[in-house]
C-alpha cells in the first residue's frame, strides 16, 4: 500500500511542476504495462474505493469579456469515495451495477487575484457502459454544492464579471477509462466537464465551465463476500404518463451588485411518448412568468397592454433517464411567444424528480438560454398513470 501512494504522490508532484505538461496517461499506462502480470479477474469483493484523481484543463471562455481573466490553465484535484451496487433493487441490474459516492474536488483557478480556487461537495453515480474483465468504459454524473474563493466585489473585486456569490451550485459530468493492475488496484484516465453556478439568484452569474484531462488510482478496501444478483429484468415498457407541474424561483438582474431580487414561475405538462422503467422521453407544454423583464421593458421603454404580454408560452422535448425514484432531466424547448427578445427562442432544462409517492414528485431543475442560467425551478407536480 506504501508503494501506492508513492505512485500516487509522484504522478501528483510531477503534474503541478510549472513549465511541465507530463502526460499522465502515458505515466499511466506504464504502471498498467509493468503490472500486467499481476491483473486478474476482480468481481465486486469490496466494500468501497478510494480513488484520487488529478487534473488538468482550462475555462472555456464562452463570452468575450472573460477572456482576461483567464490567465492560465487549471489545475485540479478530485478524491471518490465509491460504494458498489450488487443488484438488490432493479435499477442497479438495468444500469448494470453502477457504482455511486461522493466526492470532494478542489481546483486552483490559475487567477488568484481575481478569480481564486474552487471546491466543491456532491454526491454522484457511476455508470459502466463497457464492462471487461481488466477494462471498464464508465459514464458520471454529480451534483452539490460549490465554493468560489474570490466572488464579484464592486469594490475589491469589480474585475469578476463572471461570477457574483461563494455558495454556488457544482455540477460534473464525465467519462474515463479505467484499467485493472491487480485485485486491489485500478488506474483510470478521462474527460470530464465541471460547472459552477448560482442558477442568476446573484449577478454576475456566467458560469464557470472547466474541461480537463483527468487521470487517478484506485484502491480497493474491505470484502463482502457477496455476488452480484442477476435476475430476468428487463427494461420493459412503462405506463404512459400524463404530468402536471408548477414551480418557482429567484434570480437578480444587472448592473452589477445589484441585491434586488425578482419571482419567476412556471407551469406546464408533459406527455410520455415512449416510457419505460429505465427511460422517458417526453413532450411538453411550459408557460412562464419571469417579473425579472419588467426591469428590462422600463429600460428599453418598452410599453405592454396588460401582465400578459409577459407570459411566454414553449412547447419542449425532454429525455429522462429513471433510476429508482430519481428521474434525471435533460432537454430543450421553443417559445411559441414572447414579448422578451433578449434570451432568444430556445430554452433548455437540466435537474432532476423525485417521485415522493406513486402520483406526487418533486421538480428541481434549471431554467438556462444555452450557458446563460434564467432561474432555478423549485416546484411539485402530479403524474396520472
Amino acid at each position: 500500500m506504501k508503494v501506492i501512494f508513492q505512485i500516487i504522490f509522484l504522478g501528483f508532484k510531477l503534474f503541478l511542476q510549472p513549465g511541465r505538461r507530463l502526460p499522465i496517461l502515458v505515466f499511466l499506462l506504464g504502471c498498467i504495462q509493468i503490472s500486467t502480470s499481476s491483473i486478474a479477474q476482480e468481481g465486486k469483493n469490496y466494500s468501497f474505493n478510494i480513488e484520487p484523481k488529478v487534473h488538468y484543463g482550462f475555462i472555456i471562455p464562452h463570452r468575450t469579456g472573460i477572456k482576461n481573466l483567464i490567465k492560465g490553465h487549471v489545475k485540479g484535484f478530485e478524491l471518490n469515495y465509491d460504494i458498489p451496487t450488487f443488484g438488490e433493487k432493479k435499477w442497479q441490474q438495468l444500469y448494470h451495477y453502477p457504482t455511486w459516492g461522493f466526492s470532494f474536488y478542489f481546483a486552483d483557478l490559475a487567477n488568484p487575484l481575481q478569480l481564486g480556487f474552487a471546491t466543491g461537495i456532491f454526491p454522484y453515480i457511476n455508470f459502466s457502459t463497457i464492462k471487461k474483465d481488466i477494462f471498464n468504459l464508465n459514464f458520471h454524473l454529480g451534483w452539490g454544492v460549490g465554493y468560489i474563493s474570490k466572488p464579484f466585489n464592486r469594490i475589491e473585486n469589480y474585475k469578476n464579471i463572471i461570477i457574483g456569490s461563494k455558495i454556488n451550485a457544482i455540477i460534473s459530468l464525465g467519462c474515463e477509462a479505467e484499467w485493472k493492475l491487480t485485485n486491489r488496484i485500478s488506474a483510470s484516465s478521462g474527460i470530464s466537464l465541471t460547472h459552477f453556478s448560482n442558477g442568476a439568484f446573484t449577478i454576475p452569474n456566467l458560469g464557470i465551465n472547466i474541461p480537463t484531462a483527468n487521470a487517478g488510482l484506485s484502491c480497493y478496501f474491505g470484502k463482502v463476500g457477496k455476488s452480484l444478483i442477476i435476475d430476468s429484468v428487463t427494461a420493459k415498457n412503462g405506463k404512459k404518463e400524463i404530468s402536471y407541474f408548477a414551480a418557482g424561483g429567484l434570480r437578480a438582474v444587472y448592473p452589477l451588485g445589484s441585491t434586488e431580487k425578482y419571482a419567476a414561475f412556471s407551469m406546464g405538462i408533459t406527455f410520455a411518448l415512449l416510457s419505460s422503467v429505465k427511460n422517458q422521453f417526453l413532450v411538453g407544454y411550459d408557460l412562464f412568468y419571469n417579473t425579472a423583464h419588467y426591469d428590462y421593458f422600463k429600460r428599453a421603454k418598452i410599453i405592454l397592454k396588460n401582465q400578459f404580454e409577459n407570459l411566454q408560452p414553449g412547447i419542449s422535448l425532454f429525455y429522462a433517464a429513471r433510476i429508482s425514484r430519481i428521474s434525471i432531466i435533460t432537454g430543450m424547448g421553443y417559445y411559441i411567444y414572447s414579448k422578451y427578445k433578449q434570451d432568444g427562442p430556445v430554452y433548455h432544462r437540466i435537474g432532476m424528480r423525485y417521485q415522493v409517492t406513486e402520483n406526487i414528485f418533486a421538480n428541481v431543475t434549471l431554467k438556462t438560454h444555452f450557458f446563460k442560467a434564467d432561474f432555478s425551478e423549485w416546484g411539485i407536480g402530479y403524474c396520472f398513470h
